[in-house]
């Protein structure tokens, strides 16, 4: 079963604390098949509400920034599927 973006991203800063938004975006945008460039995916790391219709991208309270890196939340680990 293929996970959503919020999912993959819970997972990859699970599995690399202190990562930076850089690197979760980077391998958000290899494993989504997107060429990588500034800003992309960025509203996941925002506190800005985009809002597509069915539901809102971002990832408050999933995870949270600490020492320059990012680290999941207890609500986080719920997204690990």
């Amino acid at each position: 079963m293929p996970i959503n973006n919020i999912e993959f991203i819970a997972h990859f800063i699970f599995a690399n604390p202190g990562c930076t938004q850089v690197q979760v975006r980077r391998a958000l945008c290899e494993r989504n098949g997107k060429e990588y460039t500034s800003g992309k995916y960025d509203t996941y790391f925002s506190d800005r509400y985009r809002y597509i219709p069915g539901h809102t991208v971002h990832g408050k309270g999933y995870w949270e920034l600490r020492d320059g890196g990012l680290y999941i939340t207890e609500k986080g680990l719920t997204r690990l599927v």
